[in-house]
């Protein structure tokens, strides 16, 4: 079995597997070959590519090049954490007799060794060493885990299954009976082996999923308890509650996997929990406090607990207006909040960021304040798309709070917008699920709506007949500032060594090339994944250290990420490793001068 796995071996792996390759000529040859595989990459983009991963052009083609030594890889393979799990994961399977086949878990049980994997090893976690979850929660937390790998292997179980019904190799009287039939198969241990030998990069990345998902899980129970009177305190209640439900994959996935997770709790709350640095929030807080002091409407702070990297919030909950007075003072304090994000130069501050409560504007992510154009790393060669990047960075509509079409998807998905949409062009979507015809088409897709639109009895208002209150609360925010320089500054240099999120590309564009990687003609062997993301060399951005590190985080799966702390040039990625003088300018700095230069 193990000669199958092989072919799941890294670029890095085969390099050490292929360390005494030296037919220089063959190697040449080898990576020409490479080279003209369809790829968008220059030769010189390519050359920067392997600078930034530290690999010589020779090694490189050693790692493309055929295994040279078997045992040598074998012994890699045996080594790695992935394929240890993977073993497991068998080891605890075995066959289920067809008479308990279960027609609602149907194509999940092509991963059922991974999901006991998760089931066993949160058991010894969370129940035998630790005492904080029964029965119950391990299940829903592996129902959880099984709809976060969908993702990964609905593409190669849909080609399966129409390769298996265009073989006649299906029974039943009805398209349906045909696709359990197939689901079945799956009750037998050799069919999963079979599927995995076929796809062994499908395997690891399942692997590394599975050790993402209880590692990430068993973290946050820790942090739980550990902090767990701070929570009672938050949440002003005794400490007598416990975790009934974890909702995982709120949002995109971070380094090894991490995610928001909504916490249900045993007395009814309800938790946010953020695996990230947002210590900015109680800085933002003394802000907001401060600000209601001035001749402005009252605006509420955000609730949650705060440490150097995760958070709990409450969670916020939307509600309707009882009257037109109140919808009205919602917009203008939609418009103080509008004047802070863009003195405070925010970002990403779309549709799902924001929660209308009443007549109370609610932005439940702060991590992308402090902002400024990655265009502005490379100021000699700017061409006319990226000054006019430039120039939308530095204005209102950089915050997304106000509507403008600015994604490639051409819909407003800004703060003032978000009810259901038509998008104006196709995307894929599954259809026929449930049946043997199940397959990937192109169809109409809708967006739908969030939760940022106030209502008055729930019925939704119109921004466009408030327009004058959102610049009324607009003016007085920034009339307030310039009129209180000297405080105002002295308050937000309390954010001076904090951390913030820096967006290098529209996260839609690592969702595509991840979807495209999931395809399973590219789950045969590591070095298709690899050619994919690749092309992440390709980028306006100057700086093939960025891209390497996206490219990283890409290959295991990752959205990429990227900080910076907002007194420092330099930033960092997702493995704390540091790009130095990637700005010209601090972002602490370019708000102070702003603010100045407002007044001037």
């Amino acid at each position: 079995m193990k000669d199958k796995f092989i072919n799941a071996l890294t670029l890095n792996e085969r390099i050490q597997v292929n360390s005494d390759l030296n037919d220089e000529k063959l190697l040449i040859e080898t990576l020409r070959n490479w080279r003209s595989i369809k790829n968008i990459l220059s030769n010189k983009q390519f050359d920067k590519m392997l600078k930034a991963m530290n690999i010589s052009m020779l090694d490189f083609a050693k790692g493309i090049s055929c295994i040279s030594d078997k045992s040598k890889a074998t012994k890699i393979l045996e080594e790695s954490k992935w394929f240890c799990t993977f073993k497991e994961s068998l080891n605890l399977t075995e066959d289920i007799d067809v008479n308990k086949y279960k027609s609602e878990i149907n194509m999940f049980y092509y991963i059922r060794n991974f999901i006991g994997l998760v089931e066993s090893r949160l058991q010894y976690e969370l129940t035998v060493r630790r005492s904080v979850a029964d029965k119950v929660l391990i299940n829903k937390l592996c129902d959880q885990y099984a709809q976060t790998t969908l993702f990964i292997f609905q593409k190669t179980f849909i080609y399966e299954l129409n390769v298996a019904r265009n073989n006649r190799e299906l029974k039943g009287n009805s398209s349906e009976e045909r696709f359990h039939f197939f689901c079945k198969l799956s009750l037998k241990k050799d069919k999963l082996i079979s599927i995995y030998e076929k796809y062994p990069v499908l395997a690891r990345l399942l692997s590394v999923s599975a050790i993402n998902f209880i590692n990430n899980i068993t973290e946050f129970f820790d942090r739980f308890f550990l902090y767990k009177s701070e929570l009672s305190e938050l949440l002003n209640c005794t400490c007598d509650f416990s975790v009934s439900n974890i909702t995982v994959g709120k949002g995109d996935t971070h380094q090894n996997g991490k995610c928001v997770y909504e916490v249900e709790l045993s007395n009814g709350a309800c938790l946010m929990y953020k695996p990230k640095d947002l210590r900015i929030v109680p800085v933002y807080n003394k802000i907001i406090t401060w600000l209601n002091t001035k001749d402005l409407l009252y605006m509420d702070n955000i609730s949650g607990l705060y440490f150097e990297d995760f958070a709990f919030e409450v969670k916020i909950n939307p509600y309707s207006c009882t009257t037109k007075s109140q919808v009205s003072s919602y917009y203008e304090r939609f418009g103080q909040l509008l004047g802070i994000m863009y003195i405070l130069k925010a970002n990403d501050l779309h549709m799902e960021n924001l929660f209308a409560c009443g007549e109370q504007p609610i932005i439940v992510d702060l991590e992308t304040l402090f902002q400024q154009s990655i265009f502005e790393t490379n100021p000699n060669q700017i061409t006319a798309h990226e000054l006019l990047s430039m120039e939308i960075a530095d204005s209102i509509l950089s915050t997304g709070l106000i509507p403008a079409k600015m994604t490639d998807l051409n819909i407003d998905l800004s703060g003032l917008s978000g009810d259901e949409v038509e998008l104006d062009r196709k995307m894929e979507k599954i259809v026929d699920i449930g049946l043997d015809t199940m397959k990937i088409e192109e169809e109409t897709v809708r967006l739908s709506p969030a939760d940022n639109i106030v209502k008055l009895h729930e019925k939704k208002s119109d921004y466009k007949l408030y327009n004058d209150a959102i610049m009324n609360g607009f003016n007085a925010v920034v009339k307030v500032v310039i009129s209180n320089r000297d405080k105002f500054i002295q308050l937000i240099s309390k954010f001076s060594g904090k951390n913030v999120r820096l967006l290098i590309r529209n996260t839609q564009n690592y969702f595509r090339l991840l979807d495209i990687s999931y395809h399973p003609s590219s789950l045969m062997n590591w070095l298709d994944r690899e050619n994919i993301m690749q092309n992440l060399f390709n980028h306006i951005i100057d700086n093939a250290y960025v891209n390497y590190s996206e490219y990283l985080d890409m290959l295991k799966g990752d959205i990429p990420v990227f900080f910076q702390n907002i007194s420092k040039t330099s930033i960092y990625d997702s493995r704390g490793i540091s790009i130095d003088n990637f700005f010209k300018i601090s972002s602490y700095n370019k708000v102070c001068n702003n603010i100045f230069i407002a007044i001037q």
